[in-house]
């Protein structure tokens, strides 16, 4: 189970590019509404709903919290 030595490397620096794109996009987007004109309140009520959203739809599709599936044992 889990990545081979050889791929550690390259799966830890796909993990760090999802990572900081999922983070900077929220950003990006209030710093574009507010450009247009939107206001600090809304931006920010805007920002936490979607966030929240993103939250939510992640744990509720985590797989960490299903049982896993009862194994042979090995004796």
């Amino acid at each position: 189970m889990g990545t081979a030595p050889e791929n550690r490397v390259a799966m830890t620096a796909e993990l760090l590019i999802a990572l900081f794109v999922g983070l900077s996009v929220p950003v990006i987007g209030a710093g574009v509404a507010l450009d247009q004109g939107a206001s600090v309140r809304n931006t920010r009520a805007r920002l936490r709903v979607l966030v929240g959203l993103g939250v939510g739809r992640r744990r509720l599709g985590d797989c960490s919290c299903r049982r896993p599936k009862s194994s042979p044992r090995v004796a």
